[in-house]
């Protein structure tokens, strides 16, 4: 790795035509203190930063055009400079890179405004071998016309294969979700795309114009899509869930719905639109605190059991007011993936007792190819026998490599029942295990089982 001074470029033994990777950070001291602890680095070059933004904006934009073999650029900038002129001459920067494959940009709480991001997007439309863009642009003040010309100067990068987008809280609102959707489906060559659009006011009508755009990515394989907060509810999710049904061709998609509103009609929604995703190998969905309810869970079963070429799945449906019946169908979806590797489950704040755990238990018995397992249990009403039931499954799956189990206030278990974990020693290929906050009699109980599998298991967190 070469570690060198931002006035390195500036001197007499810089061969700028050599360099290929270079990583700058630009701040003003008054933001010296928020970011000291994301000093940019990566595996060719190292810069660091000074303290008049625009000044050394401006040292670079004399040089950077001599850097012809350039082809990975990561700038962080955080700055107190008037919007329209740091992003114009950032602007100037970017589009003398003309060889650039590789893109990332951190402009995090900048107080950039539409007018700057268009300035910005210009640059990019020059940037035709460019293939992956990462851009942060977090807590600004974009609004719908800022995207509109964003996402239009995307639509002209031919060769755009991977694109990471985080406008989180932001005010994008319903237009701006449908003009990022417009522009996005005109990007041919997309097959990667990580979209962070949490607390921006999109709504039923946003949601469902982004799926439209989204739907027309005919080569997408990849998609993360982060709607945190965004005031969505059923009718949203069935827009969603049309633009997924296009999507013939995703293997690997996660969906985060946190502090919506969706209830179990919304769920459902989503879920006719993955069971027609059937090349679907990777799911995430994080559908915490929606109210889904026991008929969103056994929506989600039955979808579950149509996704026969998934391999890792990842659940997050706390505080849901899912019980027995809905856990069921769930542990019924899930034991139907035959091919399945990796599962975490998290049903914690739900109305979760002895009897439902049970049930899912036993459906776990006959999921013989995973290799790891997370199962977050908490704040429900589970009692010793459900526990005991748990165990006494998961010690049966031997392929099983890494366990992770949290029973956070389950109160109904007793100190006493944690020797059924004594059975995990038959897991013989274990070399991970995280206990969390399981209730022991006393600590020394808690250390003889520690003690008794350390001798098989290499990593062992027990709290």
């Amino acid at each position: 790795m070469i570690k060198q001074n931002f006035t390195y470029l500036f001197s007499p033994e810089c061969n700028l035509e050599s360099i290929k990777n270079l990583s700058l950070g630009f701040w003003q001291y008054s933001f010296q203190q928020k970011v000291k602890n994301h000093l940019l680095t990566n595996n060719s070059f190292l810069k660091t930063y000074g303290q008049d933004c625009m000044e050394q904006l401006q040292k670079l934009d004399t040089v950077i055009s001599k850097c012809q073999n350039l082809s990975t650029l990561e700038l962080q900038i955080h700055y107190d400079e008037d919007d329209s002129k740091s992003m114009a001459l950032i602007a100037s920067i970017i589009e003398k890179c003309q060889n650039l494959n590789d893109l990332e940009l951190d402009f995090y709480d900048n107080q950039i405004s539409s007018a700057g991001l268009g300035l910005f997007g210009s640059s990019l439309e020059n940037l035709t071998n460019l293939k992956s863009l990462d851009i942060q642009l977090q807590q600004n003040k974009l609004n719908e016309k800022g995207i509109l010309e964003f996402a239009t100067s995307l639509s002209k990068c031919p060769n755009l294969a991977n694109l990471s987008l985080n406008l989180l809280q932001n005010e994008l609102g319903a237009d701006g979700a449908s003009a990022l959707g417009d522009g996005l489906s005109q990007c041919i060559s997309l097959k990667s795309l990580n979209l962070r659009l949490g607390q921006n006011q999109i709504g039923d009508e946003g949601i469902t114009n982004l799926a439209v755009g989204l739907g027309k990515c005919n080569n997408l394989t990849d998609l993360s899509l982060n709607l945190l907060d965004n005031q969505i509810g059923p009718q949203g999710t069935s827009g969603l869930a049309k633009g997924l049904a296009s999507s013939k061709t995703i293997t690997s998609l996660s969906l985060e719905f946190y502090e919506n509103d969706i209830k179990a009609e919304g769920a459902k929604h989503i879920l006719q639109g993955l069971s027609q995703c059937l090349e679907l190998k990777d799911l995430t969905l994080r559908l915490g605190d929606n109210a889904i309810g026991n008929d969103g869970a056994i929506g989600l079963g039955s979808s579950l059991k149509l996704l026969k070429n998934l391999i890792n799945l990842k659940l997050e449906l706390q505080f849901n007011q899912i019980g027995q019946e809905g856990l069921e169908q769930l542990g019924s979806g899930i034991q139907s993936i035959q091919n399945l590797e990796q599962l975490s489950l998290n049903i914690s704040g739900n109305s979760i007792d002895s009897n439902s755990l049970s049930n899912l238990a036993s459906h776990l018995t006959s999921c013989n190819n995973v290799t790891a397992l997370a199962l977050y249990l908490g704040y429900n009403q589970i009692k010793d026998d459900g526990f005991s039931d748990l165990i006494s499954a998961i010690s049966k799956l031997n392929n099983l490599k890494s366990l992770i189990l949290e029973l956070c206030r389950n109160n109904g278990i007793t100190g006493n029942s944690t020797k059924e974990l004594q059975q995990l020693k038959n897991l013989t290929n274990l070399k991970k295990l995280i206990l969390h906050q399981i209730p022991f009699s006393d600590e020394q109980t808690r250390d003889q089982l520690k003690q008794s599998l350390m001798e098989q298991v290499e990593s062992i967190l027990i709290s």
